[in-house]
């Protein structure tokens, strides 16, 4: 870590879990630190039910048994070292960082058989989102966004193939 006379920021890179952790010096003798933890992408869960929180690169920030995921995607895994290679479990993480958090917390469960097939169920199985890959995030996002609020597109259908944004496909 590193002490600025004036105030400053350290940015806690090597901590895991760790964001940011701004520095403000107060005179005559005291510092205050505010650590802010990084927020998780997603939750890996690996088949002995461990959940290793990952950022959105593929780091990976905690193992913990029995937490809570409220609000956190999980992916499940066969072994989490092996998994974050993957390049299907990379484009799921970009892809579940890209989500604006009113979406991220509706998500169920990720799939990504590939890097180019990577899905979320929404709702608890309502409605399953294939993404594709994490190219045109902001536009399939858009896209998608705009069919679940229009109840008028969606009725009958729970799944938007969302994974060429320009013509979306609901079934």
């Amino acid at each position: 870590s590193r002490c600025v006379a004036g105030g400053g920021a350290w940015a806690g890179r090597n901590m895991r879990g760790v964001g940011s952790a701004p520095v403000r010096k107060t005179p005559p003798k005291r510092l205050a630190v505010q650590v802010m933890a990084r927020r998780p992408a997603a939750m890996l869960k690996d088949s002995h039910g461990t959940l290793t929180a990952v950022g959105s690169k593929g780091r990976v920030l905690n193992s913990v048994k029995g937490a809570s995921v409220k609000g956190i995607p999980v992916i499940g895994v066969d072994n989490v070292t092996i998994a974050l290679k993957r390049d299907a479990v990379k484009q799921a993480l970009s892809i579940l960082s890209a989500l604006p958090e009113s979406m991220r917390t509706r998500v169920s469960s990720v799939t990504a058989k590939t890097q180019d097939s990577v899905t979320t169920v929404l709702d608890s199985g309502t409605y399953t989102v294939v993404w594709g890959d994490s190219s045109d995030m902001t536009l399939k996002i858009a896209v998608v966004t705009k069919l679940l609020e229009d109840k008028g597109a969606m009725s009958g259908y729970s799944t938007i193939n969302g994974s060429a944004p320009e013509r979306p496909v609901v079934k």
